[in-house]
């Protein structure tokens, strides 16, 4: 899971999935110290090339994070959606770009089900973006 805020829902959906498939719940998060539950195993100070690498190996992402939707689509995962009280239309809008258009919390989509040409244009889009910004060419 990598969450930005608490949310039970997504939590205890979680919990389902792991009794389930018998898959471990594994939280990433810098401050872990504010989700402490006995199915959830906290790994701290996990840097960027550690949570793409557990993004990129996890069989269900629980998120209600941009970021972890986005590695969600890129690597194809199963997630199990929430929304973020604050930041929730970037993930909304990001989810409606895939056509997961009924999102309710704790929500599960297969990325692997979408349209795969969409979200390689949906990547190409964001290298263009990063590289323009990074090397401030106008548009």
């Amino acid at each position: 899971m990598y969450l930005l805020e608490k949310n039970e829902t997504l939590y205890l959906q979680m919990v389902e999935l792991s009794k389930v498939t018998g898959l471990p719940i594994i939280s990433i998060h810098p401050r872990c110290s504010w989700f402490q539950h006995k199915n959830v195993e906290n790994f701290k100070g996990v840097g960027p090339s550690e949570f793409i690498w557990l993004m990129h190996h996890a069989e269900y992402v629980g998120t209600n994070s941009f970021h972890g939707t986005v590695f969600s689509a890129i690597f194809s995962k199963k997630i199990v959606f929430a929304t973020h009280k604050t930041l929730g239309d970037r993930n909304q809008n990001l989810m409606s770009l895939f056509h997961f258009n009924s999102i309710d919390d704790g929500s599960t989509f297969d990325f692997a089900n979408a349209d795969q040409t969409e979200i390689r244009e949906f990547i190409e889009k964001s290298k263009k973006f990063l590289l323009d910004a990074i090397y401030n060419k106008s548009k």
